[in-house]
């Protein structure tokens, strides 16, 4: 790094090439630590017979080195000596009377073309590694203008969401969205009777504005993902209490519930059950009035046994717990052993291949089949399409949520909703009956 800082502050054009050894682990694992040692060894040996003298070659850790290129002014240069150094660790190693495989997968970056930072430039060429790696291990991936400018938007977003959650009051750039879960009339409760309102979090902020969340966790990971989570919990909590304490509102919400998400980093803590109560309870609200969600793949992290009895407990207290996103885990089925629940959300990628895909609708009767059997409420999310309502109803799906009846919405606006007067932009609740099957013919 401080030869890269050098050359960079010199203003010799440069390229960065990350290196990323495949099959080091099936060495160390398989033949022990001496025979991963003689691995690297010769890894390293190899990469400088590769590069020319003048250039730097450093191992950053594990089975990870990074190539510094100097002078090197276009891709075309670059790409001759990072195909000798892919050639060169291509080749099996002698260790023995044995041999050890060896391979390697690369990212290249140039600056000032692809970043014009030391740091950054690492990162795009990281970037590219990454991607080359989604393509196949072994092969070269090259930086493009769009990894650049994706890393420097990440960077932008974390820059600000660190400020927000250290200015004052704490997070002032979260939001609460609420949208509602309806009834399709297959129980008691009528059609489009609220069942649930879920709360969904947003974040913004002046210098980079709102972002989509797709786009805002995987950026800001587990530990600050969680920070918004508890925040957004409080905003929801307070507004749904708030809406209920209404006439009109609080009529239609009567027998309904606030579902909460949690995120895997939260239930993997032991103290997150007493966390959910309390906020629940300063909020005047009884356990009875949320439901929690959790997903397959949270399940699937590291959940001690006191996590899933304090989970456990709070349904015994009247929470409901639903498993989210059904049927895009790893582990299916297996996951419906692990906490008592009450209700599965089916994934919207089924819901949104109705009536494109045979297979989609099978999916879904099944799913229905199977809820149903456990004494458990399916609910389908992502629903856009009256014809896509229509089927869920014909299949006997419990209850939907989607924009084809409400967006995400501010408490405001929900509460507007509610009463029947939605805000400009805010849909109107499509009734679940007569006028959809009118547009589904």
């Amino acid at each position: 790094m401080a030869a890269l800082v050098e050359a960079l502050s010199g203003g010799e054009p440069v390229a960065v090439v990350t290196v990323d050894l495949d099959h080091f682990k099936e060495a160390n694992d398989g033949e022990g630590h001496a025979a991963g040692d003689a691995l690297l060894k010769e890894a390293a040996r190899r990469l400088r017979d590769a590069v020319r003298p003048g250039d730097t070659v450093g191992r950053t850790g594990g089975d990870e080195f990074v190539v510094l290129l100097s002078g090197v002014e276009d891709r075309a240069a670059a790409d001759g000596i990072v195909q000798r150094i892919s050639a060169a660790l291509h080749q099996p190693v002698p260790y023995g009377e044995r041999v050890l495989r060896l391979g390697a997968t690369l990212g290249v970056a140039l600056a000032p073309a692809d970043a014009q930072e030391a740091e950054m430039l690492v990162r795009v060429a990281d970037e590219a590694l990454v991607r080359a790696k989604r393509e196949g291990r072994g092969s070269i991936g090259r930086a493009s203008p769009e990894d650049a400018a994706k890393l420097l938007r990440a960077a932008s977003i974390l820059r600000s969401f660190d400020a927000d959650a250290c200015g004052e009051g704490g997070l002032s750039g979260a939001t609460a969205r609420l949208q509602p879960i309806l009834a399709l009339g297959q129980g008691k409760a009528p059609d489009g009777a609220v069942l649930a309102v879920e709360a969904l979090a947003r974040w913004g902020h002046p210098e980079v504005g709102e972002i989509p969340p797709g786009e805002l966790f995987p950026v800001i990971g587990p530990e600050r993902g969680a920070l918004l989570g508890r925040a957004v919990r409080a905003q929801a909590l307070a507004a749904f209490a708030g809406l209920q304490a209404q006439r009109q509102a609080g009529a239609r919400l009567a027998e309904a519930r606030l579902a909460l998400n949690l995120s895997a980093s939260e239930v993997a803590r032991a103290d997150i059950a007493l966390e959910l109560a309390a906020q629940v309870e300063g909020a005047g609200l009884s356990l009875r009035a949320v439901e929690i969600e959790i997903t397959e793949e949270v399940l699937l992290e590291r959940v001690s046994n006191r996590t899933l009895d304090g989970l456990a407990a709070l349904r015994g207290r009247g929470a409901r717990l639903v498993l989210d996103d059904f049927g895009t885990g790893n582990s299916g089925l297996a996951q419906l052993l692990r906490l008592p629940l009450d209700g599965l959300k089916l994934d919207r990628r089924f819901v949104q291949r109705l009536g494109a895909d045979v297979r989609a609708e099978e999916i879904v009767k099944a799913t229905v089949s199977l809820a149903h059997s456990l004494g458990l409420q399916l609910v389908a999310e992502g629903i856009e399409t009256p014809r896509q309502a229509a089927m869920l109803r014909a299949l006997g799906c419990d209850a939907v949520q989607g924009f084809l009846f409400a967006r995400p919405m501010t408490p405001d606006a929900l509460g507007n909703w509610l009463r029947g007067l939605p805000e400009e932009g805010t849909p109107e609740l499509v009734p679940l009956g007569p006028r959809i099957a009118r547009r589904v013919n």
